[in-house]
C-alpha cells in the first residue's frame, strides 16, 4: 500500500514502516530534496519505475543491511515524485528521512 507523504511540510521528517518482497510505493513531497533509506535487518530496493506492490523491477539500488543511503532529489520536473521500496526477504523495519535542503 503507497505511503502518500506529498503533503510534509516541516522538515526534517522520520517515517517508519514495514516493507516486503513486494514493491511499496512513497509518494515524495515537492519540497523534499533529500531522502535518506536504512533497515537494521534486511538488504533494502528502491527503484524509480515500477508499481505500488508490484515485483522489483529491472533497475534498482542495493543497499545492505545496517548501512544507510541518502539519496539526492531534484527539484520540479526533475523530482522523481515517487520511489518504491522493498526488502530481500520476508518483512522488515525500514526508517525513512526526508529533508528540504540539499
Amino acid at each position: 500500500m503507497a505511503i502518500d507523504l506529498k503533503g510534509t511540510q516541516t522538515y526534517p521528517e522520520p517515517y517508519r514502516f514495514t516493507a516486503d518482497v513486494t514493491t511499496t510505493e512513497i509518494i515524495l513531497p515537492p519540497a523534499a530534496r533529500k531522502i535518506s533509506f536504512y533497515s537494521p535487518t534486511k538488504k533494502l530496493y528502491i527503484s524509480k519505475n515500477a508499481t505500488d506492490g508490484g515485483t522489483l523491477p529491472t533497475h534498482y539500488w542495493e543497499i545492505p543491511a545496517d548501512r544507510g543511503y541518502e539519496m539526492q532529489l531534484g527539484s520540479g520536473m526533475q523530482n522523481p515524485g515517487s520511489l518504491f521500496v522493498s526488502v530481500s526477504t520476508g518483512s522488515g523495519e525500514v526508517f525513512i528521512l526526508l529533508e528540504e535542503e540539499a
